[in-house]
């Protein structure tokens, strides 16, 4: 166990350009890309958690955008793996949100498979593609499951909550909100004043993510709370293009993605 919890504290091995040519196998990979926990004795807490999930042996499927599925995602997963031995299956794709008006996780979910978990992790492609981000009443029986409101982001979300049901009427759903992201002002911060061309903030997005989860009675994991997620952590956690995240950024994501897959429950520090 010692030399186990030693290995998640990421000692820096190798340079940043080759850790970006490495896709991880196992989570010892860790390390040789590069990897430091902000806080390496959170995560000996956090793995105790896991000891006792009943998430524990789960198999998972998991939808969204570019952030959910791209290699350095894999930083994370493999943490998932390694402390609650999940078997994960991305069917992510890179520009996907859930608006039907552009490649959507929609479709994604209409191929999923059986899972005892499901996790529908919010991209930034509905903001960032001026997708209407609608109300948490569209497509549900408020108003007679409207297809015309697969169109926003809440009807997307809502036919995907509905679908997996269908699916597997006994999994877990669960939606991951979307996380800052550093290209526009607004994607980091409530104070801008910007909006996108639907006349919206990013943060709208986020609000309405939180309110489809409540009132579908399936449990958010706010990623934008992340608090290792700052400014001074940016340009390590961030790539150059400041919206896709480094292999270190998703390690330290990763710690807060396992207790709440563990727990249900936003760490609050």
């Amino acid at each position: 166990m010692k030399s186990l919890l030693l290995a998640c504290a990421f000692s820096l091995f190798t340079s940043f350009i080759i850790a970006q040519n490495h896709v991880p196998r196992n989570i010892y990979c860790l390390k040789e890309l590069g990897c430091e926990l902000v806080d390496s004795a959170l995560m000996q807490k956090v793995a105790e958690k896991c000891r006792y999930s009943e998430n524990r042996g789960k198999t998972v499927g998991v939808f969204g955008g570019s952030l959910s599925v791209n290699k350095e995602s894999q930083a994370a997963k493999l943490m998932w793996r390694q402390y609650l031995n999940m078997n994960v299956t991305d069917y992510g794709h890179g520009g996907y949100g859930f608006s039907s008006l552009q490649g959507s996780i929609i479709d994604q979910v209409n191929r999923a498979k059986p899972h005892d978990i499901y996790i529908l992790w919010a991209s930034t492609n509905d903001y960032t593609n001026n997708r209407e981000p609608g109300t948490p009443e569209d497509y549900t029986e408020a108003d007679g499951f409207d297809e015309t409101k697969l169109v926003t982001q809440c009807g997307g979300m809502n036919y995907c909550i509905r679908k997996l049901r269908q699916i597997n009427p006994r999994a877990k759903i669960y939606i991951f909100g979307s996380l800052k992201f550093w290209y526009y002002r607004d994607g980091n911060t409530k104070r801008t004043g910007d909006v996108n061309k639907t006349g919206h903030p990013f943060s709208h997005y986020i609000d309405l993510q939180r309110q489809v989860a409540e009132r579908q009675g399936v449990k958010f994991f706010d990623q934008d709370k992340i608090p290792v997620v700052t400014p001074q952590t940016k340009d390590r956690f961030y790539m150059s293009d400041n919206l896709h995240m480094t292999y270190d950024g998703y390690a330290n994501v990763g710690v807060y993605q396992l207790y709440f897959l563990a727990t249900e429950k936003n760490l609050k520090q």
